[in-house]
């Protein structure tokens, strides 16, 4: 956090709201590789949607529903039995 001198000792912060959690990474090297795992997870989620979607309107067909009128528990058993397959 930044700090700015009032008087002798005393400190006052001057951007507390600032994101600053990039700094908690030791080295480079491991900033990098917590981008490249973010970078991997990204991609693996863009190839699974269509996989999901798929899913969820077999689902509202079965149902007879839109997805938007689904309840909580026919979420989370879309959600269960997605990731069971």
């Amino acid at each position: 956090m930044f700090k700015q001198e009032i008087k002798d000792s005393a400190l006052q912060p001057i951007a507390p709201d600032i994101n600053l959690d990039f700094w908690k990474y030791q080295n480079q090297k491991e900033f990098n590789r917590i981008i490249e795992e973010d970078k991997k997870t990204t991609i693996q989620s863009i190839f699974e949607l269509p996989k999901f979607e798929a899913h969820v309107r077999r689902h509202e067909i079965i149902w007879r529903k839109h997805r938007k009128d689904f309840n909580t528990f026919e979420i989370e058993y879309l959600e269960k039995t997605y990731l069971e397959k």
